[in-house]
């Protein structure tokens, strides 16, 4: 038997920009910063996610994000493999 086990991930980015709450700047810079180094940390791994949306991005409640969704990701091709 295989089992995957991943961290908690109570709800997507979508889903709080939709709620009647609003963002305090704090947050907002927050969840940039957690895409902005996640998305460098996936482009220097040569891979290029290609479905990049607020539903493909999953929050705890520390308000950690994580990228999701890898479906049609792809290698970039001009990034050597070491």
């Amino acid at each position: 038997d295989i089992y995957v086990v991943s961290e908690l991930m109570e709800t997507d980015l979508a889903s709080i920009l939709k709620s009647p709450q609003p963002l305090s700047e704090e947050h907002t810079q927050f969840f940039i910063y957690q895409i902005l180094r996640g998305l460098k940390f996936v482009h220097t791994a040569g891979i290029i996610h290609r479905d990049l949306k607020p539903r493909n991005l999953l929050v705890n409640s520390n308000c950690d994000l994580k990228i999701c969704d890898y479906g049609l990701a792809r290698m970039n091709s001009s990034t050597p493999m070491t």
